[in-house]
């Protein structure tokens, strides 16, 4: 029962990204998007002609959605798209995100 609580909590709170983004620019991109416990990384099949892109997809704190998605057009992620979550499953996350009215920060555990 516990599990099914915790699971509605971060359905509330957060919603799913996905966007695609140049292997060139994928670690500014994940340091915007780092997830819970880390972003789904799928490799994109592109032409010979162009650069090699990868498709990423993390949970993001829905209260920040807006800034995020300006954060990650800025450094060149494109065909960004939000999810709403229903439901999840979730288990104790090392990662937590402090949230203020202008930022999302990424925080360690024990460090706030």
């Amino acid at each position: 029962m516990v599990k099914r609580i915790q699971g509605y909590t971060t359905a509330t709170n957060f919603m799913t990204i996905s966007y695609n983004v140049l292997k060139k620019d994928f670690t500014n991109a994940v340091a915007v998007t780092p997830g819970k416990k880390g972003p789904t990384v799928s490799s994109i099949d592109v032409g010979e002609d162009e650069e090699p892109a990868v498709a990423v997809s993390a949970l993001v704190p829905r209260k920040a959605t807006s800034q995020i998605m300006n954060d990650l057009e800025a450094v060149g992620a494109t065909d960004i798209l939000l999810f709403a979550l229903s439901i999840s499953m979730t288990s104790d996350t090392s990662r937590k995100y402090k949230i203020d009215s202008a930022n999302v920060r990424y925080i360690a555990e024990g460090v706030m």
